[in-house]
């Protein structure tokens, strides 16, 4: 959570991930106050006509909740275009409000939160969000991501390599020779091999079937190719 301050007053709660999804809640009397000037005159006082002339010269809140979303969360849930979101909007705030994240009337007691006292403030928001985003009650479904699976042996033996090096560095220290590093890679395999020998053997057959299938080569047999993230988590098991 980021916190932004205008002198000793908190004006914004950032939560989240602003590339996915993202919760803002500000003082929206203390933006328009920073921001007001004659370019931005007409949008700001359309801003404060919706609030209420009253409201607005009183001292009560003006506080804005703000959620956004990131394109690679909207095509997880199989939005594409803006029926889809209209669609779905029902579901999104359903999601963000409840699931995501709500205010709790009490602090949160752990294997508790589920049934936990929403705060009235939040179940008010909620209601607002809901008035607004009504439209059809398409439910969410989350899209996972294919696992992608490369065969390029180069690649994986270049990245493990530099891997064992940055183990075998702090381990062996300095070295004279080609040999001697060579020695120490050995010893850094083996400790690994040693720490999961239990489970090790699978491991490997795993990511065999895995690229066998992304070569198209099903259990050796030359047919279609078949997507690998639909044998994924399916080792070879002796």
């Amino acid at each position: 959570m980021e916190k932004k301050k205008w002198g000793k007053q908190i004006e914004t709660l950032d939560i989240g991930d602003r590339k996915r999804i993202n919760l803002s809640i500000y003082d929206k009397r203390t933006e328009i106050a920073k921001k007001y000037n004659a370019e931005t005159a007409a949008k700001y006082d359309k801003t404060i006509e919706n609030i209420g002339a009253a409201w607005w010269h009183s001292d009560r809140p003006v506080t804005r909740v703000e959620f956004s979303l990131g394109r690679d969360v909207l095509r997880e849930w199989g939005i594409n275009s803006l029926e889809d979101f209209r669609l779905r909007e029902r579901a999104i705030v359903e999601y963000l409000t409840h699931k995501w994240f709500r205010l709790l009337k009490n602090p949160k007691v752990r294997g508790t939160e589920n049934d936990a006292e929403i705060h009235p403030i939040w179940v008010r928001v909620r209601a607002l969000f809901l008035q607004y985003f009504c439209c059809a009650e398409v439910p969410l479904v989350k899209r996972e991501k294919p696992t992608r699976v490369s065969v390029d042996s180069k690649r994986h033996e270049n990245q493990g390599g530099g891997s064992f090096i940055s183990a075998a560095a702090p381990l062996h220290g300095k070295q004279n020779s080609v040999g001697a590093v060579r020695r120490c890679l050995i010893d850094v395999v083996d400790r690994y091999i040693e720490a999961h020998r239990h489970d090790i053997v699978d491991k490997y057959n795993s990511r065999v079937a895995l690229t066998e299938v992304a070569k198209g080569i099903l259990f050796g047999k030359e047919s279609e190719a078949v997507e690998p993230y639909e044998w994924f988590n399916t080792p070879l098991r002796e």
